[in-house]
């Protein structure tokens, strides 16, 4: 297993975007253990970003490294990254035990590893009253809250989570976010939003979208303004 000490994210002089049309250029950052933000209005690239980290389309020019490698020149690193889409893709009709097993099977768990990876994200977040109900009986929490539980199936040292408390009330965006405060010691966190006061805790870094690119701010501060 990835030693702790060597878990990073780093892009170099990254370019994302569609078709050859730059969304971002010349990006360069390095994320370590933690839970950082980024920051930026909606439609600046955030989404795109985090699907070319996500390995879900292919950057335009630079590279990015997640824990040692390329993900795109040595895929079984996809393994190692978590992806929430800000779009939720679950069928209403089946149960969260229902999807939770097919994301298993997916990354290819075995049974025994399948039994215990839901038992573990179930106890986790919390979804024991939910996880035999079809989806189209949750609460928007509790949907989000499956969600993250299915991203931590194969147990990934990286998490990509585009805009996850967008639309929640206080109570639960709060409650997410100490779910989350669980990860930092162990994974990378890195997730999206236009709202900086959504993000109920400190985080370690700031990441700022605007301009055509992405900014580190020198000291974080997440009690901003919205955009």
């Amino acid at each position: 297993m990835t030693e702790p000490h060597t878990v990073a994210l780093e892009v170099r002089d990254l370019a994302v975007g569609y078709h050859e049309a730059p969304i971002l250029t010349h990006v360069t950052a390095r994320w370590a253990l933690g839970v950082h933000l980024l920051l930026g209005a909606n439609g600046s690239g955030k989404s795109t970003f985090l699907r070319t980290l996500a390995g879900v389309i292919p950057p335009l020019e630079g590279t990015a490294c997640i824990v040692g490698g390329d993900p795109w020149r040595t895929p079984r690193l996809k393994r190692q990254i978590g992806y929430l889409a800000h779009q939720n893709g679950w069928v209403p009709r089946l149960t969260v035990y229902q999807h939770l097993d097919f994301w298993a099977r997916v990354h290819g768990l075995t049974a025994s590893d399948r039994a215990s990876r839901i038992g573990f994200v179930t106890e986790t977040y919390q979804l024991q009253d939910f996880v035999h109900k079809p989806v189209s009986h949750l609460s928007q929490g509790q949907l989000q809250r499956a969600r993250l539980g299915a991203v931590l199936l194969p147990d990934p040292r990286v998490l990509l989570l585009d805009e996850p408390t967008a639309g929640l009330d206080e109570e639960t965006r709060e409650h997410i976010f100490a779910l989350l405060m669980r990860e930092r010691s162990r994974r990378i966190v890195l997730l999206s939003t236009h709202i900086p006061h959504d993000v109920a805790v400190p985080v370690d870094s700031v990441a700022r979208v605007a301009s055509g690119t992405i900014g580190m701010d020198a000291n974080p501060d997440n009690e901003g303004e919205p955009f």
